[in-house]
Formats: C-alpha cells, sequence, structure tokens
C-alpha cells in the first residue's frame, strides 16, 4: 500500500491527498548527444482502483515533459490490459497504443497542444474506469512486449527507448 492504510486491498490515504501516498520512482539515465532522441511508451494500470492515480499523472505531466529540455522526445500510451479480446473491446488493450483526441498514437515535442493531448487521453481513461471498461487483468510487462511487436509507429530508429508503468500493484 505504499505506507498508506489498506481497507478490503484498496489503499486509502490519510491525508485523502493521493499524492502524498504516491511512491516516488526516480531513476536517470544519459543519453548520448548524438542519440538525442527518446521514445517513451507509458503503460497505464486501468483497473477500476486507478482513477486517482491516473488523474495524477496527467497533472504531472506538464512538469515531466519541461524536465525533457531540448531532447527529442516522443510519447505514446498503453495499457496493462493484455486481453485480445474483451467483451467490452476499447482501444489499448493487447499492447496496442491508445488515440490521443486528436486522432494521433504518437504525441511529441512538435506536436500542438500535446499537453492537453497527453492530459485528454488520460481524461478519456478515467471516465472508462469509471464506467468499468478497464481491466483487472494487469500484466505491464506483457504490454510492453506487445507494443514493442506491434511496432504501431512510436518507436524510432536511433531513438532511446524508456517505458513508464504506472499501477498500483
Amino acid at each position: 500500500c505504499g505506507g498508506a492504510d489498506c481497507d478490503g486491498g484498496t489503499p486509502t490515504c490519510p491525508s485523502g491527498n493521493i499524492s502524498d501516498c504516491l511512491n516516488a520512482v526516480s531513476a536517470s539515465a544519459t543519453v548520448p548527444t548524438s542519440a538525442n532522441k527518446v521514445d517513451i511508451l507509458f503503460v497505464i494500470d486501468n483497473s477500476g482502483s486507478m482513477q486517482a492515480q491516473i488523474q495524477e499523472i496527467a497533472n504531472r505531466f506538464p512538469n515531466f515533459i519541461t524536465s525533457l529540455g531540448n531532447i527529442d522526445w516522443q510519447v505514446c500510451v498503453t495499457t496493462t490490459d493484455t486481453r485480445a479480446n474483451p467483451q467490452n473491446y476499447y482501444e489499448g488493450t493487447d499492447g496496442r497504443l491508445r488515440r490521443f483526441p486528436n486522432g494521433s498514437k504518437v504525441i511529441s515535442k512538435n506536436t500542438q497542444n500535446g499537453q492537453s493531448q497527453f492530459t485528454g487521453l488520460l481524461s478519456t481513461m478515467v471516465t472508462e474506469v469509471n464506467q468499468g471498461l478497464g481491466s483487472g487483468n494487469e500484466r505491464g510487462i506483457l504490454a510492453i512486449n506487445r507494443a514493442l511487436d506491434r511496432k504501431e509507429g512510436c518507436f524510432r530508429q536511433g531513438a532511446a527507448l524508456h517505458t513508464v508503468v504506472l499501477s498500483d500493484e
């Protein structure tokens, strides 16, 4: 529960502020200047307990992008739901990339209103979770492998690949 009290398996935050209970994970990497490109795959747990965490990552995305500075970045998103044919199909299962509100599966440093595209997609995901369309089938590593296998345009030749997995598991 990340230091928070648990009630019936559902994390709760004593302060009432989900930010106080998120476990910070920090890592750094040096990208050679000759390869000033980075592709970032967000793998987001869309199970029923993730509404607050999905909203929090949306709130923090502008700071994340600002921290990338002059790096030539692009971002894509999938879910931890690896079911091939879920009964209530929604985009983003089995490692498929989600579409941003502008219809693209990728946003980049050059995408007009890229931050609002990301937050718009995550708002849609929160709505889907609230409607029960998410899944407890939480397999982040498999979703990463499936996304890599699918080659849907997120991964560029010569770019460093980073994955960000957001989950409460």
